[in-house]
């Protein structure tokens, strides 16, 4: 908690005591001279406290009659949980305010809770750490985060300008169908009617054929199951690396995916709501496809992002143990037979059913390839390089550096 905040809330915890109380007093209970007063006093006003001003010699500030902090009545369990709430939103994302806001909450909890407590969740707050790095980004503004989740709840389209990653702007009005949060962003999934669009973008409206991905990021498939908002969390230093995670951006894609329940002349779109200007709810409704699940959605179109190499695979092992490594923020997984894998037959085939494991095809995009030999490493099953080319000598030269390493008596620059 910064040293201003804390004298505002010293300020507040003074006038909630009884009557009025001189600038000069309050100047010398706090520590400041008396023009901070006056603009701490602003702070709280500006906070909806009611906080009046009483003119003359003798004035200064009291709070309106009968005002009081509400009691705030919370287990320790419960006060754990708030408070780490706190910590882990303004740490690990994503974010959805300023630090400031996050510290004024947890300072203003701390200050109605009992002090036992208090104490205890101040050791823990001063001795915490946390391995995930903070939001890459901005936080959205919380009138953004809100409106849209309002507007996807009550299902009402919303008219919103939007800037993509190549600078264009467009304003365009959409239907929110849910919010996602994942790594440190909140991305909005939305349907794309017909409509004009004015701006300086491509226009976003109309059909989402072929033809009107002119400023898609990339293309997002099909959806699995039922859900309307949902949540997601990173996908780590793999994702890092393979662009997906602090660059990809999948807002403006668009691509008929009618085998998800969508009409042939809606696309679906994602948005980054840290790159929404600004937004209007519109009157009128719209219905959510059946089964469509937002986080589906984007973490799919997240793994077909349009980077720099498209790598095609095949790894014999189950799907649950691919994704420990490839998350869906990052590849497809689709399932192949023995046959079309053109590897394990008979006895071989039977034991790939009791343990169940199979030839899975896998499918990225990357902007860079030289992540992905480690990953390969790390699953230690078996697997084909479809393409490209270039991924097979980069596993052949990570085969012969750790066979190196593994066969030498010293290593080749001894210790100092």
């Amino acid at each position: 908690m910064t040293t201003s905040t804390a004298r505002v809330l010293a300020l507040l915890e003074i006038l909630q005591g009884s009557g009025r109380h001189t600038v000069p007093d309050l100047a010398a209970r706090l520590g400041v001279d008396e023009r901070t007063v006056r603009r701490y006093a602003g702070h709280l006003q500006d906070l909806g406290v009611p906080v009046e001003s009483v003119r003359g010699r003798y004035g200064g500030y009291r709070l309106l009659p009968g005002y009081r902090m509400p009691p705030l009545m919370l287990t320790d369990e419960e006060a754990l949980a708030v408070l780490l709430g706190l910590l882990s939103g303004r740490n690990t994302g994503p974010a959805t305010t300023s630090p400031a806001a996050t510290e004024s909450a947890a300072a203003k909890i701390r200050r109605v809770l009992p002090k036992p407590l208090a104490r205890r969740l101040d050791a823990l707050r001063e001795t915490t750490g946390f391995t995930t790095r903070p939001p890459p980004t901005p936080p959205p503004e919380t009138h953004t985060l809100l409106a849209l989740a309002e507007a996807a709840r009550h299902q009402h389209p919303v008219t919103l300008t939007y800037t993509d990653r190549n600078a264009h702007t467009t304003t365009r009005t959409v239907h929110p169908y849910g919010l996602v949060a994942h790594s440190g962003r909140w991305y909005l999934t939305a349907g794309v009617g017909g409509g004009g669009v004015t701006g300086g973008g491509a226009a976003a409206g109309g059909s989402s054929g072929a033809g009107g991905a002119a400023e898609a990021a990339d293309h997002v498939g099909p959806v699995g199951s039922v859900g309307s908002v949902g949540s997601v969390g990173g996908a780590g230093s793999v994702a890092d690396s393979a662009g997906s995670a602090d660059s990809a951006d999948p807002a403006d894609s668009a691509d008929p995916v009618g085998e998800s329940g969508v009409p042939a002349d809606e696309g679906i779109r994602t948005f980054r709501l840290d790159r929404i200007a600004a937004l209007t709810v519109q009157p009128g409704s719209f219905t959510v496809p059946p089964n469509f699940d937002p986080v589906t959605t984007l973490l799919d179109g997240l793994a077909r992002t349009p980077w720099a190499h498209e790598v095609s695979l095949r790894v014999h092992g189950s799907v649950e143990h691919i994704r420990k490594h490839l998350p869906a923020g990052i590849a497809t997984l689709s399932p192949v037979t023995s046959e079309g894998a053109g590897a394990r037959t008979g006895a071989g085939r039977e034991a790939d059913a009791a343990t169940g494991t199979e030839w899975v095809h896998v499918r990225l995009r990357a902007e860079r390839l030289d992540w992905i030999p480690s990953v390969l490493a790390a699953l230690d099953r078996p697997f084909v390089i479809e393409h490209p080319t270039a991924l097979r000598d980069l596993v052949r030269a990570l085969a012969h550096r750790l066979h190196e390493n593994a066969t030498a008596d010293e290593p080749p620059h001894p210790p100092m």
